[in-house]
């Protein structure tokens, strides 16, 4: 092989090592930009990303320090916080018009959960993402700032959140149980993806079942004390306690 062949080589690997680190970079920023930017317009709160990290070339990344705000009136700030979320995508899908999600994969996520009687902070969330994008509808207007034009589609094949924990309340009465984990399969197909904002209607509910369930099972055992708790939480209690065929507490009505 002669020299003047081994530098073109050189040279052409490491121009391409060089366009693969600036479209990695380039993808990395957009997706922070893009979430930092088009979420809040979907749920109505407060959402920042802080990193992300994702290889063009196997589609596998994560995105880390998710923070989810409280909808205005609540208590806390915080609605959840996700540290890590792994993903791992159909990297030739990005070229088409539905991005093919093979797995998402968060774990030990955290969530506050507040109550007054027949809401919560987390279904006033769902209610605003349905307000701002028409929930499950298959005609959802674009999100405030999102691009012209037809939006990606996404079908994600595997969602799983696990060792998950939810703080009950907020203060010193404050308690923190944790949640069973969930798994959801197929939302989404390659033919017929979903916004990312039916994704995020659809998971959202989801985790504010696998909430009460973890709520209603912390009144049940006695880890939630409801003599701490505020009347109305004691009211919300009560209604759990009633579903579980549990003795009420007279104070809580």
């Amino acid at each position: 092989m002669s020299s003047k062949l081994v530098i073109t080589l050189a040279t052409l690997g490491l121009l391409a090592a060089v366009a693969l680190f600036v479209v990695s970079a380039t993808l990395d920023s957009a997706v922070k930009q893009a979430v930092n930017r088009l979420a809040p317009s979907i749920t109505g709160t407060t959402v920042t990303l802080d990193d992300v990290s994702l290889s063009p070339l196997s589609g596998s990344g994560t995105l880390s320090g998710l923070f989810i705000g409280n909808p205005a009136g609540w208590s806390g700030d915080k609605l959840a916080y996700l540290g890590r979320i792994h993903v791992d995508v159909a990297p030739t899908s990005l070229l088409g018009d539905t991005i093919v999600i093979h797995d998402i994969v968060i774990e030990q996520p955290e969530f506050v959960y507040e109550t007054r009687l027949v809401t919560s902070n987390i279904k006033q969330l769902l209610q605003q993402i349905e307000d701002n994008t028409g929930g499950g509808s298959s005609k959802v207007a674009p999100a405030a700032g999102e691009p012209p034009g037809e939006p990606k589609k996404l079908a994600v094949q595997r969602f799983i959140l696990r060792d998950a924990k939810v703080t009950v309340g907020v203060g010193p009465a404050a308690v923190t149980v944790p949640m069973p984990d969930l798994e959801l399969n197929d939302l989404g197909t390659p033919e017929n993806g979903l916004t990312s904002s039916q994704l995020a209607f659809a998971v959202s509910r989801e985790v504010l079942n696998d909430i009460i369930t973890a709520v209603t099972t912390g009144v049940a055992n006695g880890t939630i004390n409801l003599n701490k708790a505020s009347d109305g939480e004691k009211k919300v209690g009560n209604t759990l306690r009633g579903l579980l065929g549990g003795a009420q507490d007279p104070d809580g009505d």
